[in-house]
């Protein structure tokens, strides 16, 4: 999730940190393919250099995917393009059933103080993959279920979901209440986790950008090689350049989605260790803060009750009263 918590701040050090690494990816792998006499005529007209446009490209890109936040975390998560990610759904929900299998076998056989060694290390293995997955309580035990279908979203949804499951409480509509109800080092140090984590998620985004204009660039090639005819512009593309720059891309996106893991592992423990020390106060807040009905509820109330007033004095009904006045009552039948 896109906390956004340094808003207020300003352009701050935490924003630095946000932007500067994926318009750094950005600019190495797109650098390469701004034409030389757009290069030359930038440092004719304005001075630029290339080493000035280089750090020009780096807060540009980085301040582009940073707007971008927010559609690339859903990105990641799976709610947005869900086609995108439905293999990675279809596979976590294979390994979560076979390794929750896995390891009920395991506590099944035997006691904790009789497995080996090796058995040990395989459920430590197998309890580390599952807690990065959130839990669903029932009938006095829990299991581990796939709430969103990367394995990033289920790393997010572990602490998102976290006030909700332990206190009751909506920590998604609730969570600047909770941030700004925490102890001040509560919420520092989320902040820096959070700003961390959102920092190379991002850098995994630039590096999905770099290889998507690179391809782009390289099945155009292609394309114009086959058919002239559908040119409509043409561009002086160094196909070397043009496959480093893809590949690139490629391994950035993938290097630093896997170190995002990690990174909201670290914030997800801050957030719920945040969410623990302010819940007295939030409680605290949540009696006193206590919301007047609308007016039209007040009204269509204030009906009700006159309406059960009347029903309350209602005279009885004429069949009643005729049972009750009949002298010779109807026999009852012999037992």
């Amino acid at each position: 999730m896109a906390t956004g918590l340094s808003a207020a701040e300003g352009f701050g050090a935490s924003q630095l940190r946000r932007f500067f690494l994926p318009g750094l990816i950005s600019a190495i792998g797109l650098h390469t393919h701004f034409p030389a006499k757009l290069l030359h005529n930038l440092e004719g007209s304005y001075g630029i250099t290339s080493t000035v446009l280089f750090l020009v490209e780096v807060v540009l890109f980085g301040f582009v995917i940073t707007s971008a936040i927010v559609p690339i975390f859903h990105l990641f998560e799976g709610f947005l393009l869900p086609w995108l990610t439905k293999p990675a759904e279809i596979w976590n929900r294979w390994r979560v059933f076979n390794l929750q299998t896995e390891l009920h076998e395991l506590y099944g056989s035997k006691s904790l103080d009789d497995m080996s060694a090796t058995e040990r290390a395989k459920l430590v293995a197998i309890e580390s993959i599952l807690s990065d997955f959130p839990t669903k309580h029932q009938d006095g035990s829990y299991t581990y279920e796939v709430e969103r279908p990367t394995r990033l979203g289920n790393i997010i949804a572990t602490y998102e979901l976290y006030a909700k499951r332990r206190y009751g409480v909506d920590g998604i509509f609730f969570w600047f209440h909770l941030v700004h109800l925490a102890p001040e080092v509560s919420r520092e140090d989320f902040k820096e986790n959070a700003v961390f984590a959102e920092s190379v998620l991002l850098a995994s985004a630039a590096g999905a950008l770099v290889a998507l204009v690179a391809g782009s660039i390289m099945v155009g090639l292609v394309v114009g090689n086959l058919f002239p005819w559908l040119v409509v512009f043409e561009i002086s593309a160094n196909k070397a350049a043009t496959w480093a720059s893809m590949i690139f891309g490629l391994v950035a996106f993938v290097i630093f989605y896997r170190l995002s893991w990690a990174a909201h592992r670290a914030a997800g423990k801050s957030f719920c260790a945040l969410v623990d020390l302010a819940m007295p106060a939030f409680q605290d807040w949540a009696t006193k803060a206590l919301v007047p009905p609308p007016e039209a509820l007040k009204k269509r109330a204030k009906e009700i009750k006159t309406y059960l007033e009347i029903l309350d004095v209602e005279p009885e009904s004429e069949q009643s009263k005729s049972v009750e006045k009949s002298p010779n009552p109807a026999p009852q039948a012999d037992a």
